[in-house]
């Protein structure tokens, strides 16, 4: 990929496509509590704004509880911003005698960006974060981009 396709790919997150998904931990020694969150669509830019959507909330997770939370969106338009048919999110969260951990996934698709310029598929955003007495880790592995274009250049 080029420096310009790059470029384009860093401002998904300002247009808001690339998903924003967190897991928490509140860690001595062992984490105590878990918490996540995972959203599909997020804009915000001169052409337009949309909140966090759809936006799943891990309940409260403590003592040696699990938890997941859903949440579904039909289809999204942001005159000439974003457009998608497709929204889904889901985290979940469990605590166990030696580790804690939180893993969310957002999807969309038939994705299109500032009236074509990005389009994909699907875009696909999976985090998984764990914490333990070995310290703490997080990795994205899973996240995809299906058929992404960029300027029609794909």
């Amino acid at each position: 990929m080029n420096a310009k396709s790059m470029h384009w790919v860093n401002r998904l997150a300002v247009v808001g496509l690339v998903v924003g998904l967190t897991a928490a931990f509140a860690v001595a020694g062992v984490a105590q509590s878990v918490g996540g969150q995972a959203y599909s669509t997020y804009v915000n830019t001169p052409l337009g704004s949309s909140g966090q959507s759809p936006l799943a909330v891990l309940p409260a997770v403590s003592g040696t509880d699990g938890a997941e939370a859903d949440a579904q969106g039909g289809a999204m338009n942001v005159a000439g911003a974003l457009s998608s048919d497709f929204l889904n999110s889901i985290t979940s969260g469990e605590i166990g005698s030696a580790e804690a951990g939180a893993q969310s996934t957002a999807s969309a698709a038939s994705v299109n960006i500032l009236n074509g310029l990005i389009t994909a598929d699907e875009v696909l955003a999976n985090v998984m974060s764990s914490a333990g007495q070995s310290g703490a880790f997080s990795n994205a592995d899973g996240s995809t981009f299906t058929n992404l274009a960029i300027a029609g250049v794909g």
